[in-house]
């Protein structure tokens, strides 16, 4: 029995014909070339994410040169707000519930890790991608596009999609690729076979601990090698390379709206978190004469760049998340968390986001959430954060 080739019938096929039906329609609207520049415009504002998961886009997107299946993957799921008020009025709402619908579908239908309600879940939503896509029905009512209502009966039969796509035999070319220049391009093939021999040969020896880079060649402030039962919420490396002298630091930004405070917020975050209190509620007020009880030596907090975060995925893979505010400075908690009683304490100074009023989002509405930054005025606009709490 033949499989659903998720690859080239989806990412290469259908969001590939959808992507390039709207970007038709878009130079067939008034100014249609300043609209598709406007588009490229926002897919190279769209920041990287995660180690691999969204990629940086190039600045003509539109043009869809040179672009593999994971280009393609991070297109669709970058659409929404790219695609956001470029069509008309009347017919916006409808584009973006239709990319909501389709990154909706592709997700669950690319799950590594299936349930029965995940599946009929799947299924529900290819009901509703149906009713959307319909209205493009001139222009791809094509196979590709029929072989989507395959996607639920063939994962009860075979298992996720991962196992069976031809993204794995795919993927090989890039090591082809990466020994072809180390070459001299004479009898090529045997070059490659013995490139490919001998990097196996070392990967065999990394995975046995013998590799003289697993210790030796360490950073310094590298996150410690520490087994999976053992590893912790996150990592943030002990350094005291960049310290900060408190009051020369608030001098030197005198008018700063985000260091409004700073001080006694930073003394209120600690007392909450040594006291126990809930710091996801902040109604509890400390006096000044407790206040005055935390002692910050030599008035120095010491500044670092990066934090790592650990988590364990939905199909229980282990992986990690790099904070950096230059790059991935964005971060998600949930409200209400308390921490045990600490002595050294890591904290985060975040400006923080509310979601915006009267904007109804959910699968419901088909609509993405939206976010903004609370206003400089309002005196919780910045504050101190416990790293644990970080998702």
């Amino acid at each position: 029995m033949l499989v659903v080739d998720f690859m080239h019938k989806c990412e290469l096929g259908t969001w590939k014909a959808l992507f390039t039906h709207l970007i038709r329609l878009l130079y067939a609207l008034p100014r249609g070339s300043e609209l598709v520049a406007a588009l490229d415009s926002r897919f190279q504002q769209v920041p990287t994410f995660g180690l691999g998961v969204i990629h940086c886009f190039s600045n003509n997107t539109s043009e869809m040169k040179r672009l593999a299946a994971c280009d393609f993957e991070d297109i669709l799921q970058c659409a929404i707000p790219v695609f956001e008020g470029l069509f008309p009025d009347d017919h916006d709402a409808m584009m973006q519930s239709l990319l909501y619908q389709f990154a909706q579908w592709h997700a669950l239908a690319k799950l590594r890790l299936h349930l029965e309600s995940t599946v009929n879940f799947l299924e529900e939503t290819f009901k509703k991608l149906s009713q959307k896509l319909w209205k493009f029905r001139d222009f791809t009512c094509t196979y590709k596009f029929h072989v989507m209502g395959d996607y639920v009966r063939t994962i009860k039969l075979f298992g996720t999609t991962d196992s069976f796509t031809t993204q794995i035999g795919e993927l090989t070319h890039r090591a082809l690729k990466a020994f072809y220049p180390l070459t001299n391009k004479l009898d090529t093939p045997a070059q490659l076979a013995k490139h490919e021999r001998r990097h196996c040969v070392l990967q065999r020896v990394g995975e046995v601990g013998n590799s003289p880079s697993s210790s030796s060649q360490q950073p310094v402030h590298a996150p410690p090698l520490v087994s999976y039962d053992n590893l912790k919420h996150h990592y943030i490396a002990t350094t005291q390379n960049n310290p900060v002298n408190l009051f020369t630091f608030l001098q030197s930004h005198d008018g700063d709206p985000t260091l409004k405070n700073f001080i006694p917020k930073l003394r209120d975050h600690v007392l909450y978190r040594l006291h126990g209190l809930d710091i996801g509620y902040c109604d509890h007020i400390f006096m000044d004469k407790e206040q005055n009880l935390i002692i910050i030596p030599n008035n120095t907090i010491y500044s670092v760049q990066t934090m790592q975060v650990h988590y364990m995925t939905y199909n229980l893979w282990h992986k990690y998340n790099t904070i950096n505010p230059r790059t991935h400075g964005d971060i998600m908690v949930l409200s209400g968390e308390t921490r045990p009683m600490l002595q050294h304490l890591e904290v985060l100074w975040v400006r923080w986001l509310v979601g915006l009023q009267g904007h109804k989002s959910g699968m419901k509405y088909a609509c993405l959430p939206k976010m903004a930054f609370v206003e400089e005025s309002d005196r919780d606009a910045f504050g101190f954060l416990d790293p644990g709490q970080v998702i």
